[in-house]
């Protein structure tokens, strides 16, 4: 039986991850795991059970991209997924939308389906002994392979593919590791998660402050104006047009008159 034959409207993803750290990147780029287990000061392992199952190409392509972004937000030992039953309080992809994201467009090779550990496993070796020693040789790539995965692909030339493919993904690139824009200074990796929420709350508020202000005073601010009201602008226009309450808007526009009477 295919597995498109099968009922998958119970099914879940169970995603494990061992990564080397002191637990700060659980703060800043996850969301709270479903099980969490600490190795030591510096190694830990998180599992999530996400929401349904990736067997299609557009569902694979969905984990594939997630899985890379995890793997270049944190130094990640390992990562296994495979498909289990629901719990019924499984998370959606986009609960990891904190990851890093590429900084340039670049070609990534894929894996064929969700079950494909087998490349994360070889990509994650790769990644690590690349961005420790500048290169690595096809034979020492394979031969990794061959000792860990050769129970897991069904014939040589299948694993053999995989090696070839990854392995010319880095040739491509001159030997050098994805690298990407750091998001947060080491001061703000060691704060604590309310100074950490509250820096967020205030930037987003810093942000739809100058989003207002912009608006009103730019070059069609005048449209804005309604002298009948008790602020002296439509609200209600900005609100819309801004996709913003009126509640909120009221609040910097009274702001904004008193940062400019003072």
């Amino acid at each position: 039986m295919k597995k498109y034959d099968v009922d998958i409207s119970n099914l879940a993803t169970l995603l494990t991850i061992n990564i080397q750290g002191d637990g700060s990147e659980l703060l800043e780029y996850l969301p709270h795991p479903h099980k969490y287990h600490r190795y030591s000061l510096q190694a830990y392992q998180l599992q999530y059970l996400l929401n349904g199952v990736f067997w299609t190409a557009k569902s694979s392509k969905y984990l594939n991209d997630m899985l890379l972004r995890l793997n270049i937000s944190m130094d990640i030992k390992s990562i296994e997924y495979k498909t289990v039953a629901s719990a019924g309080n499984d998370y959606e992809l986009n609960l990891f939308q904190n990851l890093k994201s590429l900084t340039r467009e670049v070609f990534i090779p894929r894996a064929n389906k969700h079950e494909d550990s087998v490349f994360w496993g070889l990509k994650l070796f790769m990644e690590h002994y690349v961005s420790k020693d500048g290169f690595v040789a096809y034979s020492t790539l394979f031969e990794y392979a061959h000792t860990h995965y050769h129970d897991h692909i069904k014939d040589h030339s299948t694993l053999k593919a995989k090696c070839r493919s990854i392995w010319n993904y880095y040739e491509a690139k001159n030997w050098e590791a994805d690298k990407y824009i750091r998001r947060y200074t080491d001061e703000e990796l060691k704060m604590s998660r309310q100074d950490h929420i509250k820096k967020v709350h205030k930037k987003r508020s810093d942000d739809t402050y100058k989003k207002i202000v912009n608006t009103i005073t730019g070059m069609f601010g005048d449209e804005y104006r309604k002298e009948s009201t008790s602020t002296g602008w439509n609200i209600s226009k900005l609100a819309k047009e801004l996709r913003l309450s009126r509640t909120t808007v009221t609040k910097y526009i009274k702001e904004y008159e008193e940062n400019k009477a003072s």
